[in-house]
């Protein structure tokens, strides 16, 4: 992937066509020749959906103003997630009346939140750390039956994607459950006259989040177009 270059640009190679790599590239695009390398075979990082249906960051906070201003720079939609009525707490009991935002100890989905817009009714959830991926979709069918006292035939798809398994996007750290809130920011001063480093991990803004990726993508178009 590169945009088109002229001789008096000064060239540069961005890592990864996540929304960080990508979002810099677009700030640079006038003023350096940019190439950006990808390993997998599509742009996006974990910004991810199949049929629609979002497998990735899910969320955007009404505070981050960075990536709200990006998406109406860019044209594109939001909507609010559906939170009407009450939540569900699973163990292994339920009590019609109650339906929406879920926590499970039974699993295999420990948290479950309401993705419908408009007439397009779906639910997305976190998968338990500690549940095994063997008969996995038998597992959810029998949780959605459980818990919302429907039918099978009811559940038109569904659709995963274990990052953990990812190898462009996890490590081996990340197959392990979690023992506190993750920390992010990552002091790169010392790299920084050779590389520099723009994954929303690396940011102390928001990091984890869109917001913190495009964030530092801010930061380091600053730093190039001051050099």
């Amino acid at each position: 992937m590169g945009y088109n270059s002229h001789m008096n640009k000064k060239k540069i190679t961005i890592i990864g066509a996540g929304i960080s790599g990508l979002y810099l590239g677009y700030l640079l695009k006038d003023t350096y020749d940019i190439t950006i390398l990808e390993a997998r075979n599509r742009v996006g990082g974990r910004i991810y959906s199949i049929s629609g249906n979002d497998m990735g960051p899910s969320w955007i906070w009404s505070h981050q103003k960075n990536v709200l201003k990006l998406i109406k720079e860019l044209g594109l939609e939001l909507f609010t997630q559906f939170t009407d009525g009450n939540s569900l707490y699973d163990t292994n009991w339920k009590e019609k009346g109650l339906s929406g935002f879920t926590f499970s100890q039974a699993g295999p989905l420990g948290e479950i939140h309401d993705a419908s817009e408009g007439d397009k009714h779906a639910l997305f959830g976190f998968v338990a750390a500690q549940v095994g991926m063997q008969d996995f979709e038998l597992k959810v069918k029998e949780q959605m039956i459980r818990l919302f006292d429907i039918n099978e035939n009811d559940i038109k798809a569904i659709f995963l994607v274990d990052w953990r398994e990812e190898q462009f996007s996890s490590s081996e750290q990340d197959k392990k459950p979690l023992s506190a809130h993750s920390e992010y920011g990552i002091d790169t001063s010392e790299y920084s006259e050779k590389v520099l480093f723009g994954a929303t991990e690396f940011s102390y803004d928001n990091g984890g989040y869109i917001e913190g990726a495009i964030a530092l993508a801010q930061k380091i178009s600053e730093k190039l177009h001051n050099e």
